[in-house]
Formats: C-alpha cells, sequence, structure tokens
C-alpha cells in the first residue's frame, strides 16, 4: 500500500499527480516493513504552498485507482521472484540457518531457538 500513496490523490489521477510533483521538482515517497512506515518528502520553500498540498492529499485521500494498483503489484511481484530465483538467497539463508545453529543460545545447554520466543532459558 505504501507504494500507492504517491499514485494519486482526491480528483488527481496518478499521471496528474506525477506531473505535478516533477513540475514543482517535489520529492515524495513512502515506505514500509514489517513493523514500520515512514515517508520521504522534500520541497523547496518557493512551492511550500502547493508541495504541501500534495502530501497532505496523498496521506488524507488516496486514489488507489486500477492501473497504479495493477502496475505496483507487477513491481512487487517481479521482486519476489527475482528474490526467489536469486542463487546467493540459498546461500545466505544457509549461513543464517548455520549460525544459529551454532549460536550459543541454540547450545543444548543453553536451550534452543524455540525458547527465544518467550524471553526463557532452559537451565541445565
Amino acid at each position: 500500500m505504501s507504494g500507492l500513496l504517491d499514485e494519486g490523490a482526491g480528483n488527481i489521477d496518478s499521471q496528474e499527480f506525477q506531473a505535478r510533483l516533477d513540475d514543482l521538482g517535489v520529492s515524495l515517497s513512502y515506505d514500509a516493513s514489517l513493523d514500520n512506515f515512514s515517508g520521504s518528502f522534500r520541497t523547496i520553500t518557493e512551492v511550500n504552498d502547493d508541495a504541501f498540498a500534495l502530501l497532505k492529499a496523498s496521506i488524507n485521500d488516496p486514489r488507489f485507482d486500477e492501473e497504479p494498483v495493477a502496475r505496483i503489484r507487477g513491481q512487487i511481484m517481479a521482486g519476489i521472484l527475482a528474490e526467489q530465483n536469486d542463487p546467493g538467497r540459498a546461500r545466505r539463508q544457509g549461513v543464517l540457518a548455520h549460525g544459529l545453529r551454532r549460536s550459543s543460545l541454540c547450545a543444548a545447554d543453553q536451550g534452543h531457538a524455540g525458547d527465544l520466543g518467550n524471553g526463557r532459558r532452559r537451565r541445565p
């Protein structure tokens, strides 16, 4: 959803919204992860009123039109497929798994990975 907030707002469709940002020299983007949502906004003082109006509209009245939704969904799917087909991915996951198995937190005398979720360690 964060990738769609700069894809039109109110009565301004995606293309017009992007054109207005570009004409004003405004940089606007949003990002989200599992436990974080952030945005970035840059403008110059000469266009503050128009720039902040676009920022406000993008937060308060996003459009979520069919075309931008489909386009962003395609970009996300392409990223997922690229990640799945990345030969280094399996290697990185193997290194991570190997590191967890060797961790003192996972050693038999210290507890195991299952204990990490509840914050308790088994004692011998």
